[in-house]
Order: structure tokens, then sequence, then C-alpha cells
């Protein structure tokens, strides 16, 4: 079985995987000025992806099929991230004895509404940010139009600014 691509190769899939990116294939192209211009080839990514999609249930599958490495790599991970248990605030040691019955009652409900909502945000917290890899394209490519847009225009920009000041002082 063949991890790669024609276009990308297993190293480059996994190394992609292991930063959590996903591959994607451009082709690049010269516009009517010259310039290089880069344009996302949708099949080639596709299958890209796919392949990457195989490797990462591939890994799943291998990493917990030997029961000693399971075995090793539980416990390691169970010293590593499991070894810190946080406090439970239950209040059930406490007691409100001579408190007037209204007051006790409010309290009580307002605890168990605080409960409540603190486990609503711990499942959002938890839940993965829908638009998180739209925003992410969106940065990767406005980060590709600024360098076009800047590309090589500074420095005219710089001498241009500087003869206009040359010019006022001069007058």
């Amino acid at each position: 079985m063949t991890y790669g691509t024609e276009r990308a190769n297993a190293y480059r899939l996994i190394e992609d995987a292991l930063n959590l990116k996903d591959t994607r294939i451009f082709d690049y192209e010269t516009d009517e000025n010259g310039n290089k211009i880069s344009v996302l080839n949708k099949k080639e990514t596709m299958l890209a992806s796919q392949k990457q999609d195989l490797l990462k249930e591939e890994f799943k599958n291998w990493i917990f099929k030997e029961p000693n490495r399971r075995e090793k790599l539980v416990k390691i991970y169970n010293e590593k991230f499991n070894s810190v248990r946080l406090r439970e605030f239950d209040g059930s040691h406490l007691t409100l004895d001579g408190i007037n019955p209204e007051i006790k009652k409010d309290f009580e409900n307002r605890l168990l509404t605080y409960q409540e909502e603190l486990n609503n945000a711990k499942e959002e917290v938890v839940k993965p940010f829908q638009q998180e890899k739209i925003l992410k394209e969106k940065k990767e490519r406005l980060s590709e139009l600024n360098k076009l847009l800047d590309m090589g225009n500074n420095d005219k920009m710089k001498e241009n600014s500087w003869n206009k000041e040359k010019e006022r002082i001069t007058r």
C-alpha cells in the first residue's frame, strides 16, 4: 500500500500531520507580467488529504496493536498528563445551622445553577471552533496577497517619499 501521492510523498504527509497541518498542493503559473503565482490544485489536495487521513488511521491501529507497547504508552501518558487531580469543592462538609431557611434555599439554588453553568462551559470548551480552519486559510491567503502587494514596492515608496520630502524642504 502506498501512503504518498505523486505530488506529496508519505514523509511530507506525516510531517504535516504531526504539525497539525492539512497538506495543500499548489500549481505554479506565470501571469502576463511574468510573476509566478500559486494556484491550489483541489484534486491533488483532496488526494493528499485522503492519504493523510489513511496514515492517521493506520497509526491509530498500529500504536495499540501490541499489548506491551500499549501498556508502556498508557503508563507514560498517565504519568505525564493524568498525574494531577483537580480539587472538587462540593461543600458537603459545611453546615448552615441557624440560617434563615429562605436564604439557605436561595444559596442552594445558586450553587446548583453555578454547577450547571460550569458543566455547560466545560462541554463548550471541548467543542472545536467551527470557523478555525476557514479563518486559517483566509489568514494564509491574506499573507500571500500582502507579500505580492509589497513585492519590490518598499524601496520605491521610500525613495518617492524621500524625494517628496526633499522637494518640500528645498522650496
